[in-house]
């Protein structure tokens, strides 16, 4: 359509004029409302687009009468959520007139500044108990985030970038976006706009470093948590410093210094309680008790990680209790209470697969292996890492090995236990897979599987 309708092609000049015909039907303020709705990509709510198209318009009549004109398409979503959106034809020959509109500008900031308060809005839910059905609301939206981040760079809206880029984290996390979200933050992070020394600019950092932290580039994620720590004491954010520290304290543990780990989340503890934080709090209860079950301290472990567990089950915050709820199964398993650390993980495992999300997923097939080597199932324990080291690849990351390597390494006790034609065939069949059928994998108990399958 942007060349021109002398130089389409017959077929694309018949669709153009169809969508010319529609469009002169329209009187002035519908044809404004559809031009106006082209900056939306992948359609968006009522909502949405009374919030940037509707300061002067009636949108809910207009959008009714594009629908009766076949310019807009209403769907429902599995959730009752209504949506429109435009094909992509249509929606390039509406992006035509709004550039002639000389609103288009106006339009762009209007919907970045959208986007803005839905991610602003998102990130806590995303964690919550709600958090299904806002990924969900979050993955429909992201054509619209990508959109709205790339207008905040290329015009230097550093607050928009900043303030969208760092709630978002989670979702790129938890939804297998891990590179896309990195490099959305470090591009962001980058911006002369985006490079005052204030709790915004913090927070991006701490959201970088989490992204690093999860694809295990850990040099990067150092980088990102010190300069996160720095800024956050220098603007004096109790709450900011709190979770900074929190994250600080991950790079000597991951290099194997829990005493070093243990002075900053004791650093992180004190900010936390001067900020009245109780999510944070929780979080640092959980990797005290982390520190002992690293150190091999296994009598204090369990108490511990029970105590973050129903913490956080009372806070209602289903992704750090689907993620204490791992901890706690590594910590039943090497006081070998197998049975408990099958029941916990299998909790958690159910609510990352509530959420959808691969990270989780695949970082509890991983537990689910070092159990099995733990019952001496060597070939259910291959078929699982094999399964965990595919999805890994797929998503470009996961929980560090440093971490979830308690028990050993699982597929080390595999190879070691097995022939090595049945390792490679239990291998083979793990990355054949795909994760639904690892997931139910792992959580079968019964049958064949239970006789060391």
């Amino acid at each position: 359509l942007t060349g021109g309708a002398r130089d389409l092609p017959e077929r694309q000049r018949t669709l153009r004029g169809a969508i010319e015909w529609s469009h002169d039907l329209l009187d002035d303020a519908k044809r404004s409302l559809f031009a106006r709705l082209s900056v939306f990509m992948g359609g968006c709510t009522l909502e949405a687009a009374e919030a940037v198209c509707g300061t002067d318009l009636d949108v809910l009549d207009g959008l009714a009468s594009l629908v009766d004109e076949s310019l807009l398409r209403r769907t429902e979503t599995t959730d009752g959520e209504l949506r429109f959106g435009m094909l992509e034809t249509i929606r390039e020959f509406a992006a035509e007139r709004l550039a002639e509109s000389g609103q288009e500008e106006d339009l762009r900031r209007r919907h970045a500044e959208w986007v803005m308060a839905f991610a602003e809005e998102a990130e806590p839910e995303i964690v919550g108990e709600n958090q299904a059905l806002w990924l969900d609301r979050t993955e429909r939206e992201h054509d619209n985030i990508r959109a709205a981040l790339r207008w905040a760079i290329d015009h230097g809206e550093g607050e928009i970038a900043l303030r969208t880029g760092a709630s978002l984290w989670r979702f790129w996390q938890q939804r297998g976006h891990l590179r896309e979200g990195r490099q959305w933050l470090e591009e962001i992070l980058a911006m002369p706009a985006a490079s005052d020394r204030t709790a915004q600019r913090g927070k991006a950092l701490g959201a970088a470093g989490s992204l690093t932290y999860w694809m295990n580039d850990y040099e990067a994620t150092e980088r990102h948590y010190r300069e996160a720590v720095d800024v956050y004491r220098d603007v004096g954010d109790h709450a900011g410093m709190a979770e900074a520290l929190y994250n600080m304290a991950f790079v000597p543990a991951l290099k194997g210094d829990i005493a070093e780990a243990r002075s900053i989340f004791a650093q992180s503890l004190a900010e936390a309680r001067a900020a009245g934080d109780q999510v944070l709090i929780a979080h640092a209860l959980e990797w005290e008790a982390y520190a002992d079950l690293l150190e091999g301290h296994y009598e204090t472990v369990v108490p511990r990680l029970q105590e973050a567990v129903a913490m956080t089950r009372r806070l209602g915050r289903q992704f750090e209790l689907a993620d204490m709820l791992s901890a706690l199964s590594q910590a039943y398993a090497v006081t070998g209470d197998l049975p408990s650390a099958r029941a916990v993980l299998a909790e958690s495992m159910e609510l990352f697969k509530e959420a959808d999300n691969p990270t989780g997923l695949s970082m509890n097939l991983y537990g689910f292996a070092a159990i099995a080597v733990k019952a001496g199932r060597f070939e259910r324990a291959a078929r699982l890492v094999a399964a965990h080291e595919a999805t890994r690849e797929e998503i470009g990351g996961g929980a560090p090995p440093e971490l979830m390597n308690v028990m050993g390494v699982p597929a080390d006790a595999a190879r070691e236990a097995l022939p090595p034609e049945r390792f490679q065939q239990a291998w083979a069949e793990g990355r054949a897979m795909g994760l639904e059928k690892a997931v139910a994998y792992a959580l079968e108990e019964n049958g064949a599987d239970a006789r060391g399958r």
